[in-house]
């Protein structure tokens, strides 16, 4: 889901900013310019500066969902497309959709293993967070428009 893509990107980028800051928050500016020097040639920097908000951060979620269902379209039946939302609701049956598509000799007990790990609560985070349902209410039409 677009929302928790985002509210997942915004989170790890506060807690790299808040570890220095909480130590030495006259630093905070020289950190920032530590990552421009560092990451300008880099596509992080692009995640780190795009996900400064909610509404920049599903821009850029949107955009990369487009190039990988262009790309996925240009791979036809080399390649499948799976929802995260719908691997956590059934993963057994996912796992083994996927091992079977890459050919893999999965056993059954293979596919429990992984599925036992996966947590199911994951699913809709954002629904537990009153800001991010208002702003999934707000964003609806554009979530729909890629299946959400």
């Amino acid at each position: 889901h677009g929302v928790d893509v985002v509210n997942s990107l915004m989170m790890r980028r506060k807690r790299g900013l808040f570890r220095l800051k909480d130590r030495h928050p006259s630093l905070k500016r020289l950190y920032w310019l530590y990552l421009m020097l560092k990451f300008v040639p880099k596509p992080r920097l692009f995640v780190d500066l795009r996900c400064d908000s909610l509404e920049d951060g599903l821009s850029m979620w949107e955009e990369y969902i487009e190039e990988a269902r262009a790309h996925l379209n240009g791979l036809k039946d080399r390649a499948i497309e799976v929802k995260y939302e719908d691997l956590l609701a059934e993963p057994a049956r996912l796992l083994r959709s996927i091992s079977d598509f890459c050919g893999l000799r999965a056993t059954d007990k293979d596919i429990q293993m992984v599925a036992s790990k996966v947590r199911p609560d994951r699913a809709y985070a954002y629904r537990c967070d009153p800001e991010l349902e208002a702003f999934t209410a707000r964003v609806a039409l554009r979530l729909r428009a890629h299946g959400y």
